[in-house]
């Protein structure tokens, strides 16, 4: 199993990582929306994750998955289930669905971005809940 950010893939990391027995490949998405993943300070975009995710099935990796978050800074209810939908029209073998939840750590926390009280609701409404 190998995780990757899709900016980073190419056809000839997937080959080796393909001859190096990996069968199980997630693509840490987030969203497809590029000024929503500008927010969360990621740097790779829509058509780099197409790429990635096109080169490892050409590649012969079996099993491919994608990481997606919901209650991204920008991110509406339209746009969250424009991305499962363009996801699941790729075909993936797995779509996994998280919140956002930043950490310290994170490029969002670090620039002083807060989940302000408000957002957390619209956060839950936005999943149903």
């Amino acid at each position: 199993v190998f995780e990757a950010n899709p900016e980073f893939l190419d056809g000839e990391k997937l080959k080796i990582l393909k001859e190096a027995g990996v069968h199980w490949l997630v693509l840490g998405v987030q969203s497809l929306d590029d000024d929503v993943i500008r927010r969360t300070g990621r740097v790779q975009r829509r058509a780099q994750v197409e790429r990635a995710y096109r080169e490892a099935r050409k590649a012969g990796i079996p099993y491919i998955a994608f990481d997606l978050m919901y209650g991204l800074e920008g991110q509406t209810e339209r746009g969250f289930m424009a991305d499962i939908r363009t996801l699941a029209d790729w075909k993936p073998d797995r779509i996994e669905m998280y919140e956002f939840s930043p950490t310290k750590c994170t490029l969002f926390s670090r620039r002083g971005g807060i989940l302000s009280p408000k957002r957390r609701q619209e956060i839950k409404k936005l999943i149903g809940i």
